[in-house]
């Protein structure tokens, strides 16, 4: 049974937030990327079966059947309308009692003649932004981090997430950032996204 949670002063439980999420982040990329016709949706039987395949470079088929089956589990995936070529995908989950959405794969499967070439992590931080908005997060964490992937680090603390120490004081695999911080920063991204 999933926990309700409160939406614009209404009772909903994570499902219907997860209906109401994909229906204001579609707005959103509407209103943003005009030209592009993308289509923000869920992972469905297609798209489970590319990512299970070689297509993917992550290992889809395990996290689906574990994080997945959790209350507050998310999906996210971007197609462009154009083609029906898949853009990227998502997965994340809300834990409640920390405040936090935890993003624990995503995947860019762009290439360099796609319009979200080099833009998925912006898009997916501003929907993991709007999905911390409905269901009341506080932090967003990213799950798995590459420590050997300079670049990709780099790219994420552009957007203020930092390390996240464990209880030892070593560093763990995952990093945050406060919602109230990530918000400045999407708001910057929307805004400059807009004008190209």
């Amino acid at each position: 049974m999933y926990a309700s949670f409160m939406w614009r002063g209404s009772e909903l439980d994570f499902q219907q937030i997860k209906a109401r999420f994909y229906a204001d982040f579609q707005y959103v990329c509407d209103e943003i990327f005009p030209d592009h016709q993308l289509e923000i949706g869920g992972i469905d039987e297609d798209i489970y079966s590319t990512l299970a395949s070689d297509y993917s470079d992550l290992n889809w088929d395990h996290e689906l059947c574990t994080t997945y089956n959790q209350d507050g589990a998310f999906d996210l995936t971007f197609k462009l309308l154009i083609d029906g070529s898949l853009q990227a995908a998502c997965l994340g989950r809300f834990i409640p009692e920390d405040e936090t959405i935890e993003l624990r794969m995503l995947e860019s499967f762009c290439d360099s003649t796609s319009p979200f070439y080099k833009r998925v992590c912006n898009v997916t931080f501003m929907g993991a932004y709007l999905i911390t908005q409905a269901a009341g997060a506080q932090v967003i964490r990213l799950h798995d981090v590459d420590p050997n992937e300079p670049k990709l680090v780099a790219h994420y603390e552009k957007f203020g997430f930092s390390w996240l120490p464990n209880e030892d004081g070593a560093i763990i695999l995952s990093m945050s950032v406060s919602v109230q911080a990530l918000e400045d920063r999407v708001n910057t991204v929307m805004r400059l996204e807009s004008q190209t």
